[in-house]
């Protein structure tokens, strides 16, 4: 899919006003374009695979005359990653048991550190996530009894630290467990 899109009357703050006026203003433009491309297909009936890629470009057309570090004309919308994609695996095993796992990738990206002043425009660099799941028939479900499995997944295996945002960490590693019962 190939995507164009044109924001106008887009919300900037206004630092600028006296004391008393409203300080939010609809007067900014952004336009963000780009691809996204997925494929889904089956190995046999107990596997299956997807991917997806998205390709984004995303630019300030207008700052309203009120250029900052997170809004100027012609520099790319704060946290918008021009590349990223999943990769994601699922399969059916020795019958009982569900296995799958993805890879998650954010491209680098723009963001502004708030934590100085005046504010500053820095890169964010890219990152990847590993993620894994399963689940496992403990009972099956039949003719007046219920089913029940057991489930684990872990989110982030490595451990991986990035920030999604300037100053505000990623999260860590995740381990959860459940039930899932049918009827």
């Amino acid at each position: 899919t190939y995507f164009h899109q044109r924001f106008r009357d887009m919300i900037v703050y206004d630092g600028s006003v006296p004391s008393g006026e409203p300080t939010y203003r609809n007067r900014a433009a952004a336009r963000a374009r780009g691809v996204e491309a997925g494929v889904t297909t089956s190995f046999g009936t107990s596997v299956s695979a997807k991917a997806w890629y998205t390709y984004l470009d995303a630019k300030a057309t207008d700052d309203a005359g009120m250029p900052s570090a997170s809004f100027a004309n012609g520099q790319s919308l704060i946290r918008r990653p021009g590349h990223s994609a999943e990769l994601a695996a699922q399969g059916r095993v020795f019958e009982r048991a569900t296995l799958g796992g993805s890879i998650t990738y954010v491209g680098r990206r723009d963001d502004v550190d708030f934590n100085s002043f005046p504010s500053v425009r820095v890169e964010l660099p890219g990152y990847a996530i590993i993620d894994l799941a399963g689940e496992v028939d403990l009972l099956h479900p039949g003719a007046g009894r219920p089913g029940l499995s057991g489930i684990v997944r872990v989110e982030n295996l490595f451990d991986k630290q990035y920030d999604q945002v300037v100053g505000f960490a990623g999260r860590p590693r995740g381990v959860y467990g459940g039930a899932r019962f049918r009827f």
